[in-house]
């Protein structure tokens, strides 16, 4: 696995790891490591490799990983990780209702024929994507709590690409990883896609706008800083919904058979009253 670039601060290093179609972010303490979203199933060899011949470090360091949300390049790596490493996975209490009950299943599969699909377009090798469709997190998550045993980082709820999506922000050093909130295409920053709940994800990122992070980690994208763009969370408010190709919309229309998401919509749920 290639380290892209490794951020450091006092409390702790950054390593910017390049996933099968994500970044990753594997977090450095003097004894302990956080990995911030856990890839696809291939990814999980890599990183325990990264950790054992390049950082030295017994794999047992790695302490906690937490899966924003269940698609296949956030959560493909956590079942392989927790059993070879014994480490514990984190993720939002709702996270495996998203694909309970048989929309969940087909939407499962769907999501996991997507991976596959943005792995070749980026011309990857063809390597195993399909995993679980149910984290069973042993740590559940909560909009505003700490993350056990990394008490410098706080979850926040951010609901918009799914409905259990979460950010995750160290305070110290004004650092927010943003999983799939906002991602990066040809030079662009856009809302992900699909965007399942649109209200919601106006609501994330002005949320996002209040805290102002320094840097900003994205899962497909590399670290940026928002500050470089003027009105930034504003302009991206106003792309939700409004990519044009066709292949976009294919995808918007094939990301709603998740019965916890028509649950959501028929109950016009709003996660941040």
């Amino acid at each position: 696995m290639i380290c892209l670039e490794t951020l450091k601060f006092d409390s702790m290093s950054i390593h910017h790891l390049q996933g099968h179609i994500e970044s990753m972010y594997l977090v450095q303490y003097p004894h302990k490591l956080l990995l911030l979203d856990c890839g696809c199933r291939c990814d999980a060899g890599e990183i325990r490799s990264y950790i054992r011949h390049t950082l030295k470090r017994d794999v047992s360091q790695l302490k906690l990983c937490v899966v924003t949300h269940l698609h296949p390049d956030h959560a493909g790596g956590s079942q392989s990780l927790r059993a070879h490493t014994n480490t514990k996975i984190a993720a939002f209490k709702n996270i495996d209702r998203w694909y309970a009950g048989l929309g969940g299943f087909l939407q499962h599969k769907i999501d996991t024929y997507l991976a596959w699909w943005v792995s070749r377009k980026q011309g990857n090798q063809k390597r195993r994507v399909h995993y679980a469709r149910l984290v069973n997190p042993d740590c559940f998550l909560d909009d505003e709590q700490t993350l056990p045993g990394f008490d410098d980082w706080t979850v926040l709820h951010t609901p918009g690409h799914t409905s259990h999506d979460i950010c995750l922000y160290h305070r110290d050093s004004n650092v927010l990883y943003v999983g799939d909130l906002l991602v990066k295409i040809k030079e662009k920053y856009l809302p992900p896609f699909p965007v399942t709940l649109k209200v919601q994800m106006q609501n994330s990122y002005t949320r996002l706008e209040a805290i102002g992070p320094k840097i900003l980690l994205l899962a497909h994208g590399g670290p940026m800083d928002p500050a470089c763009f003027p009105n930034f969370y504003r302009t991206l408010s106003d792309k939700i919904g409004k990519q044009q190709k066709m292949k976009f919309k294919v995808v918007g229309i094939v990301s709603y058979f998740s019965s916890e998401l028509r649950k959501i919509k028929k109950r016009k749920l709003d996660y941040h009253k």
